[in-house]
């Protein structure tokens, strides 16, 4: 879903890589991403919190996403205070 909003808004994404949750960014990942001539390393809002202290690459870049329902919300408010008891 990431890769097609960063497509979606005109960039070229010149490789990707799939790193574990809460785990660092790993070394081979940015040497990757310089030998393919990336600008920035793409993440979300919450790794990039995590792997700022890394220090090791100055493009770590995160993509704000937001989600709002235009119609349908008051369905979703019933069946999650239903799921919440």
């Amino acid at each position: 879903a990431m890769e097609r909003m960063v497509l979606g808004l005109g960039a070229r994404v010149v490789g990707k890589s799939f790193c574990r949750d809460h785990g660092p960014l790993p070394a081979a990942a940015i040497a990757r991403a310089a030998r393919r001539g990336a600008d920035h390393l793409l993440t979300s809002e919450k790794d990039l919190v995590r792997m700022a202290g890394q220090g090791r690459w100055r493009g770590l870049t995160a993509l704000a996403c937001r989600v709002e329902l235009c119609q349908g919300s008051s369905l979703l408010r019933r069946a999650l205070d239903k799921v919440a008891g």
